[in-house]
């Protein structure tokens, strides 16, 4: 899940400075970790 927060986090950038397709991109990530996570440690987790 490190990689999901990592993604689009550029220095001279803040999260509103960054570019749309990047922010759902972030987001598509996300939505698939929670799928994987969902059959690795389904229930409540810290990722969750």
């Amino acid at each position: 899940h490190s990689l999901s927060q990592l993604y689009g986090r550029v220095e001279e950038y803040l999260l509103d400075d960054l570019p749309d397709v990047v922010l759902e991109h972030k987001v598509d990530i996300c939505r698939l970790l929670l799928q994987v996570v969902d059959v690795v440690e389904p229930g409540l987790s810290r990722i969750r």
